[in-house]
């Protein structure tokens, strides 16, 4: 090996050289200044004049200055040992600077200190910077879960957070593969050393990750996989940052599994503000009977009756719903070719995360079958709404004609009462006729006793007036008069028996026939109070059934007026 002869150098060649790059500056062993450079003053914004002869404390905080740490650090210098850091200064100004420098004691022959000189650098820009990227690697370490691999995967540390959301300690990770985070079977798929072999070639990698949790407890994350280069562009690590998306995950897994559900029984088409299609399932489809490239980026309009699409009624729905408003109801739609489609929906505005309306989605059910159903149902209500109303007019007709019944029963019930109190006073006559006739038959039975006793009388006093000769002839007139009084007596005694026993007949043939009467008005009156009984009965479920049509009138009309609305 061959060296290029370079001319030799002497110290000063050397000190002028530093003194070009660097900001020096000479101390005492005790911390005074006693020389400094341009590039020193210029770094500090002082004079040479303002620093010469005085302590390096100026150029430290008043904290610092009374710090032990201070006294040991000059102490320490003083003694004769080299120190190398980055330092914490402050300008004439006041701002804080960082310095890359060394502390150098300089001996003199027999060894004892007699001066300090520091060579610096101003390192402000990269210590700031390295403070900023230390903040940032902090406050994601207090944020998010970290680990950092190895380039062939295997565990070098994890903070906290990591180990919080895996449930294991430092140590039972540590010098363990990435694949103790996987299952078996992923850990041996092609898919898994794909993904490692991307990372050692400084593809980094961000999704969301399935994960096994110590005990093999299933944990989602969102993670980036970073590959870490050295300055050559060397792989010398992979740092993972990762959040633990699992509670999140079960809720979007909730959302979607509902939002698929919904989808399986629902008719959904998605519109953008502006009312043009976006989207739409093959239930949506199904029921218009289009294909979804016949209906994407077309107005929602088309799905409607062209009168209705010119109304200020529509312009007003798209008003609400850009709004943020949800629509409701049961709406009538034309499919593909001009058929009718029935659809319960629901139009609901999705908001994004600024809380504006980004799109509208409808949830629909057809409905068609039904509404058509609905339809014949609301004409046939109307038909029986008429004949209901034509049976209830029958009933008030009914009723009025069952009301003049039964006043007609009243009457002859009350005529067959008057006749059967008529009928008892005939029959109380009839009786008190039969008990006179009965008593006038002792007193022609009398009359004719003394009829009888007249007619022996007259019988004796002619015998006598024969005896008495012709001093009797007078008596004799008299008695022949009395035995013809006697005689009419009898006669007519004769003919007022024959009478009276022909009136005891006639009275007796009239009490039969009065009872006969008495018996069949005793029937009338009963079956008049029944009749009227029943009438009233009658009349009282005429009116009943009356009262029952007229609700039934309402009920049909109501289930009219509900099946109409519903088409509306």
């Amino acid at each position: 090996m061959s060296f290029i002869k370079l001319p030799s150098l002497t110290d000063h060649d050397i000190l002028k050289a530093l003194d070009l790059s660097q900001a020096i500056v000479h101390f005492s062993p005790e911390g005074t200044v006693l020389a400094a450079n341009d590039n020193f003053l210029k770094l500090m914004g002082y004079r040479l004049d303002e620093v010469a002869g005085k302590h390096h404390g100026m150029f430290v905080t008043q904290a610092e200055r009374n710090a032990p740490d201070y006294r040991a650090f000059w102490q320490d210098l003083a003694a004769g040992n080299f120190r190398k850091a980055v330092f914490r200064r402050v300008t004439r100004k006041g701002r804080e600077i960082f310095i890359q420098a060394t502390y150098t004691p300089i001996r003199d022959h027999k060894g004892r200190v007699r001066r300090v000189i520091k060579f610096a650098t101003d390192v402000t820009a990269d210590v700031l910077k390295t403070a900023e990227y230390e903040g940032q690697i902090t406050a994601i370490q207090k944020s998010q879960a970290v680990i950092h691999f190895t380039p062939d995967g295997t565990v070098l540390w994890a903070n906290d957070l990591f180990l919080n959301v895996m449930g294991y300690r430092l140590d039972e990770i540590q010098g363990k593969p990435h694949a103790l985070f996987v299952d078996d079977a992923h850990a041996a798929s092609q898919d898994y050393r794909a993904f490692w072999a991307d990372l050692r070639l400084g593809q980094a990698r961000t999704a969301e990750f399935r994960r096994l949790a110590k005990g093999g407890r299933e944990v989602w994350i969102q993670a980036t996989y970073t590959p870490i280069l050295d300055p050559a562009g060397k792989l010398v690590k992979v740092v993972k940052y990762a959040t633990d998306i699992t509670a999140q995950k079960l809720v979007t897994a909730d959302y979607q599994g509902q939002m698929a559900a919904i989808g399986r029984t629902h008719a959904v088409i998605e519109f953008g503000l502006d009312g043009r299609v976006l989207q739409a399932n093959d239930n949506f489809l199904a029921a218009t009977g289009y294909r979804l490239d016949e209906i994407q980026g077309k107005p929602h309009g088309m799905f409607m009756p062209e009168a209705e699409v010119k109304t200020e009624a529509y312009r007003d729905f798209w008003q609400k719903l850009r709004a943020g408003d949800f629509v409701s109801g049961i709406h009538k739609r034309v499919g593909k070719g001009g058929q009718t489609v029935w659809l319960r929906a629901t139009y609901n505005p999705i908001f994004d995360a600024s809380g504006r309306v980004c799109k509208v989605v409808k949830y629909a059910t057809d409905i068609t079958r039904l509404m058509t159903s609905h339809l014949a149902a609301v004409s046939s209500a109307e038909v029986t709404l008429a004949n209901v109303e034509a049976v209830a007019a029958a009933s008030e007709e009914l009723t009025a004609s069952v009301a003049e019944i039964t006043r007609a029963a009243d009457s002859g019930h009350r005529s067959a009462e008057t006749m059967r109190d008529n009928v008892s006073r005939g029959e109380e006559a009839v009786a008190r006729l039969k008990e006179t006739t009965s008593a006038m038959n002792g007193v022609i039975k009398l009359i004719q006793d003394i009829a009888t006793q007249i007619n022996l009388l007259s019988l004796n006093a002619t015998i006598e007036a024969s005896r008495a000769g012709e001093a009797g002839r007078g008596f004799t007139v008299v008695a022949s008069e009395i035995k013809t009084l006697s005689g009419q007596t009898a006669t007519a005694t004769e003919n007022i028996a024959r009478q009276i026993a022909e009136l005891q007949e006639v009275s007796q043939t009239v009490d039969g026939t009065m009872t006969g009467i008495t018996g069949g008005i005793l029937q009338l009156h009963e079956a008049s109070a029944v009749l009227s009984s029943a009438i009233e009965e009658q009349l009282a479920m005429t009116r009943s059934i009356a009262s029952n049509m007229h609700k039934a009138v309402d009920g049909v009309t109501g289930t009219t007026d509900s099946l109409a609305k519903m088409v509306q």
